[in-house]
């Protein structure tokens, strides 16, 4: 009876213990959500699931940004002297795994105001609407989307 108790312990402790591997080799997002810092985009993430190799994991997106002129007495003048520019930003990061995880944020940040520029007496402001849309995180190495972000983030 004792050698049968000793036996079907040590299976089951086998038993826990290929699982555990399994799980911990099955890259998945935890938690991922993206808000405004500013005018910039931030992406803050968890992952797991993770053996020790490093992950590269990026967050892309379309960024548009706004950039108006305004006279020195700070107002914003009935001609049209604004510009609005898009582009396609991308920004990824080398992260190492601790306990098979990896937490960590990234940031987009808005395009530039290209060679806009304003006439004399005039100074640029700006940007002075931000948006990004198409937004994504994708660990790389693995192959791995996050899911539950918004698909468009409007920053004040």
């Amino acid at each position: 009876m004792r050698r049968l108790t000793i036996t079907l312990l040590s299976l089951l402790v086998l038993a826990s213990l290929s699982l555990w591997i399994v799980f911990a080799e099955s890259p998945h997002f935890i938690r991922a959500s993206a808000s405004c810092d500013g005018d910039n985009l931030k992406a803050c993430f968890k992952e797991a699931g993770l053996d020790s190799h490093p992950v590269t994991i990026a967050l892309s997106g379309t960024a548009t940004a706004t950039y108006q002129c305004f006279n020195n007495g700070g107002n914003h003048p009935k001609a049209g002297n604004k510009t609005t520019v898009s582009s396609s930003e991308t920004v990824s990061g080398v992260f190492y795994p601790q306990n098979g995880q990896v937490t960590n944020c990234l940031s987009l940040t808005p395009p530039g105001p290209g060679n806009f520029s304003c006439p004399s007496g005039q100074v640029m402001v700006g940007p002075t609407n931000v948006s990004y849309s198409g937004v994504s995180l994708t660990d790389t190495a693995n192959g791995v989307s996050a899911s539950g972000l918004p698909s468009s983030v409007s920053c004040p």
